[in-house]
């Protein structure tokens, strides 16, 4: 399958002034273990990153997994791993959300470490199931 995100990051520097950028990946998955509870993915491709001071682009590695405890629950965790440009990425994501036949509204936690900068915090958003 096809494993894609776009995250835009937004972190407070001083009062009034804030520093911003947009981050994300595509993926191509291979789904290794599946039930009627829990599904696993791993796979393989590229990271990307784009602010006011131009755009960098990556190798990455992908691998997660999503566990369906109840209708409608869905708890998910993930991590990526690669580069971007010349700096090392680390991105781990843990999420709970509500799924509603092929949406999911979820929030979570997010971690995000590129080179010497860190983002973290909690996120929420919607993830579509095809």
């Amino acid at each position: 399958g096809i494993d894609t995100s776009f995250d835009y990051r937004r972190e407070t520097m001083d009062p009034g002034t804030h520093d911003s950028l947009w981050t994300g990946d595509a993926n191509v998955v291979f789904r290794f273990a599946q039930s009627e509870k829990v599904m696993m993915r791993s796979g393989l491709g590229v990271n990307w990153l784009s602010d006011q001071h131009g755009s960098d682009f990556g190798f990455n590695f992908t691998y997660g997994g999503d566990w369906f405890p109840r209708k409608p629950w869905v708890v998910s965790a993930e991590i990526d791993w690669g580069r971007l440009g010349r700096a090392e990425l680390f991105h781990g994501r843990g999420t709970v959300g509500l799924n509603f036949v092929h949406w999911e509204i979820y929030t979570g936690y997010d971690f995000y470490h590129v080179g010497r900068a860190e983002i973290s915090g909690l996120v929420s958003g919607f993830r579509f199931w095809y």
